[in-house]
């Protein structure tokens, strides 16, 4: 157990080590409208604001930093699209950003991210490029002790789509983020230019997708000592090890609104083991010598945080959070034998105090993959730690646990 315990940390340090980029197919705009296809580099939003990492070639060392200004646009193919764009702010500063390109129409909607936070822009006949303030709870000016919603927004977007007054019902339950103003951009396209459709760049992007797992796999299985005592005496220095056979689903929840690579991940998962220890110990009479059994099946449960990093044909991921271990079914059987004294007694279930729920935490890494551009499968390492198994003399056991699953998604 513990050298596969280093394994697999070994196995996430490198996961997160290779993955800390992540490349994506993609295109380069000159700003002589040549294009070029090649490779680039997938930033945070905030770093896709300053920067584009290009390469021609996947397994080329050299790469080439594009600041705004230097290139017309980029993209990753079938996702997003940047373009370079002038901003001037409030305080009357000018500078060059890509700016994300949400719906390319009669009005265009812009999005970006720096340091002073989210920014979104509107390009319209009637108002020009501007940004579009609003949207965010603010302390009203005169009572300090009242929370406002700014709604500049609305203004700016009737402004926008000043033509169509029956339009501004539309508007006024709009709220400042990617979904909401893509989905009333496309809608007033539509209702005032019937022959030509709007290009939406991220529309697929930011829509909350649910993937659905179900795997089966094998677990190494650790208690601590001192999970046993007979009479006035522990167990001492025992640890008790087994394996267990596994089956489970778990859910993955992407969240593209906080990042691209982040998701929500719960599992649920069946286990079952039988444990085998025995141990003697002597004293100054007597030897004394305790064997058992202890069959379980428990139920684990997990809330965890995901980052999963895209490749061509690989998804490599790591992941942690809260992991609880709920037992349904225990039973100990042993004895206790002493040669000298002719004592041959049973151990059962009433020598300790099995506990219901055992918080504790989980780590893990996989990989996602395709047979065939078909089937999706992964394989997966999870390392649970879960505590109060048992309760003696208010003394708590641990249970480690190490699973390796093999996986199938199905389709969403």
């Amino acid at each position: 157990m513990k050298y596969l315990k280093i394994i697999v940390f070994q196995l996430l340090f490198t996961t997160l080590i290779y993955a800390q980029t992540e490349i994506k197919e993609g295109y380069i705009i000159t700003n002589n409208n040549d294009t070029l296809h090649g490779y680039i580099e997938k930033d945070s939003h905030l770093k896709s604001a300053y920067q584009c990492v290009f390469k021609k070639d996947l397994n080329a060392n050299d790469v080439i930093r594009y600041a705004p200004g230097e290139i017309f646009a980029y993209g990753y193919n079938g996702e997003k699209f940047f373009i370079s764009r002038e901003i001037k702010w409030k305080d009357s500063t000018k500078e060059i950003l890509f700016l994300e390109y949400l719906i390319n129409g009669i009005v265009d909607i812009y999005y970006c991210k720096n340091n002073e936070g989210e920014h979104y822009f509107l390009d319209s006949e009637k108002t020009g490029f501007i940004e579009l303030t609003g949207g965010k709870n603010e302390i009203d000016g005169k009572y300090s002790d009242y929370i406002v919603k700014n709604t500049n927004h609305i203004g700016l977007l009737r402004l926008a789509f000043a033509d169509r007054p029956d339009f501004f019902n539309q508007i006024n339950n709009v709220s400042v983020n990617h979904n909401s103003l893509i989905n009333v951009g496309e809608k007033y396209h539509n209702l005032v230019c019937t022959d030509e459709k709007c290009i939406i760049y991220s529309n697929k992007t930011y829509i909350n997708k649910l993937n659905i797992g179900a795997y089966i796999g094998y677990g190494f299985n650790e208690i601590d000592s001192k999970i046993i005592r007979f009479r006035t005496e522990y167990i001492l220095n025992m640890d008790v090890s087994y394996n267990s056979i596994i089956a489970g689903t778990n859910l993955i929840l992407s969240i593209p609104q906080v990042n691209d690579n982040l998701f929500l991940r719960f599992d649920l998962l069946f286990d079952y083991g039988k444990a085998h220890a025995s141990h003697s110990y002597s004293d100054d009479y007597r030897v004394y010598n305790y064997s058992f059994d202890f069959y379980n099946l428990h139920l684990k449960h997990t809330i965890n945080l995901e980052y999963k990093y895209s490749f061509k044909k690989i998804e490599p991921y790591i992941y942690g959070g809260f992991s609880d271990n709920i037992s349904i079914y225990s039973k100990l059987d042993g004895t206790f034998v002493s040669d000298n004294l002719q004592i041959n007694e049973i151990i059962s279930d009433k020598n300790i105090e099995i506990n219901l729920f055992n918080p504790g935490y989980n780590i893990g890494c996989g990989l996602n993959f395709k047979i065939k551009d078909i089937y999706k499968m992964y394989f997966d390492i999870q390392y649970h730690k879960n505590y109060l198994l048992f309760t003696i003399d208010e003394k708590n056991s641990v249970l480690s646990t190490l699973n390796f699953t093999l996986g199938y998604y199905f389709k969403n």
